[in-house]
């Protein structure tokens, strides 16, 4: 559309000329680069969390979708498992199901000594049932288990 309005402007008479400054100048100040805005980075208290405990991969069950486990990670700066990208190919997703199994079937020692998972997170009403994994974090949304104390990890 543009350019059809733009053929139609003659430049051999001045108010043509001055037309085409016209819309120039408008299009220089609408496209004029501006500071973009700072929006402030703000974490759950547990992610922060994470970011101050010792080396290990984590199993981010605390986020309600993986987009939001992932931004996590670029405050905690942690390995994860079960990545989010756009095109899964089938082979990424018949492995992943095998840790989400393991952790569905209750096996976190398996979970750390199989897939060096270090760091279970998940929502504060759905603790693990499984004793023998200390608490690292806890509130009344998140708590965080550390697996490296089970057996063989």
């Amino acid at each position: 559309i543009s350019a059809l309005v733009l053929a139609k402007i003659n430049l051999s008479q001045t108010k043509g000329k001055v037309i085409l400054g016209v819309i120039f100048a408008v299009l220089f100040i609408e496209m004029f680069p501006a500071k973009l805005p700072i929006t402030p980075d703000e974490q759950p208290n547990y992610v922060k969390a994470l970011r101050e405990l010792p080396a290990g991969i984590v199993y981010d069950n605390g986020t309600e979708t993986s987009p939001e486990a992932l931004y996590s990670q670029t405050y905690h700066e942690k390995p994860m498992v079960l990545g989010y990208i756009s095109r899964t190919p089938q082979s990424v997703e018949n492995k992943d199901w095998l840790i989400v199994a393991t952790f569905l079937q209750n096996r976190y020692s398996e979970a750390c000594s199989k897939y060096k998972v270090r760091y279970y997170t998940t929502i504060a009403d759905k603790p693990i049932m499984q004793t023998g994994f200390p608490v690292v974090y806890k509130d009344s949304e998140v708590i965080i288990y550390d697996l490296k104390n089970s057996p063989n990890c």
